[in-house]
């Protein structure tokens, strides 16, 4: 009976041992088996009567797993909302509203008030023997006054010019060195005034040199303004670095580029009575200057 009892015992320890390790074993080769793969692909599937948007660009929204997917992803095509945009006055910035046209996405943009945008009254010429002697005007909105200097009349025993443009209508310079002197008795004084110049660059439409390529920076010596404009004895400083063409100069016919007023940067006190300007050509210089103008508010 015992030994019957034995043997059944030792068959159970068996079977518990020979389950215990084939369990083990069963483990070890599920970890070391991959996972089966299904050979279906994904579809991604998007909401394509939403869009999500950014500045640039507009997409529709994915309606899969794959939430970070855009379909349709393309750049806004904006049109501009007239309705919604305001112009920039010389007092007030203005505003450009734009819409995309595909997704209704608006951007809006700060247009910065100019000197440029002045609700100019008619001039009053101030002349001198019978000649006009300088201009100004006075601004119907802010009160500002533009004070314009003829750049062809100056007197020649203080230049030294050896040549105009042949119309008479600019003053080009053609050698380094070369300068004009404008004496003018002024009856506006300014404070603050900007300085501007009205001309336009010879360069040449089928892009023979680079002139469009240059502003008032361009000195091929080194650093420095292509030439000087001084107040009396005071040089006027200059910060404006933009190209001709950034400056809104065009090549046009017969080598004559468009004419356009470039602020030169900086700001001076124009004051009342005599005044004595000075313009000289310091080097590698192609603008052909109209007009100088001083736009600030009066002095009273």
């Amino acid at each position: 009976m015992k030994a019957k009892l034995f043997s059944i015992l030792a068959i159970a320890s068996g079977l518990i041992l020979a389950g215990c390790g084939s369990t083990g074993t069963s483990e070890k080769g599920s970890s070391s088996k991959k996972p089966a793969t299904s050979s279906s692909r994904h579809t991604h599937t998007y909401d394509e009567s939403k869009w999500e948007n950014d500045e640039t660009q507009h997409w529709h929204p994915a309606t899969c797993e794959h939430t970070t997917n855009k379909g349709s992803a393309a750049n806004h095509d904006f049109e501009l909302v007239a309705a919604e945009s305001k112009e920039a006055t010389c007092k007030d910035d203005g505003v450009e509203v734009s819409k995309c046209k595909v997704c209704n996405y608006k951007k809006t943009v700060t247009i910065k008030s100019s000197d440029l945008t002045h609700n100019y009254g008619a001039y009053t010429e101030v002349k001198v023997d019978g000649k006009t002697d300088y201009k100004h005007r006075t601004c119907q909105t802010c009160g500002k006054i533009d004070v314009a200097v003829d750049a062809t009349k100056y007197l020649a025993g203080e230049s030294n010019l050896t040549n105009k443009d042949s119309s008479g209508a600019t003053l080009k310079m053609n050698s380094n060195g070369e300068y004009a002197t404008y004496n003018f008795d002024n009856a506006k004084a300014l404070k603050g005034a900007r300085v501007y110049l009205y001309g336009w660059v010879d360069y040449w439409k089928d892009g023979s040199n680079n002139n469009d390529q240059r502003g008032f920076f361009s000195r091929k010596s080194g650093e420095g303004t292509n030439f000087t404009l001084k107040l009396f004895e005071t040089e006027i400083e200059i910060t404006n670095t933009k190209t001709y063409e950034e400056m809104g100069m065009t090549a046009g016919e017969g080598n004559n580029g468009s004419f356009t007023m470039c602020e030169l940067g900086g700001t001076v006190d124009l004051p009342a009575g005599a005044v004595t300007l000075t313009y000289t050509r310091v080097e590698s210089y192609n603008l052909n200057i109209s007009e100088i103008h001083f736009i600030g508010a009066e002095n009273k």
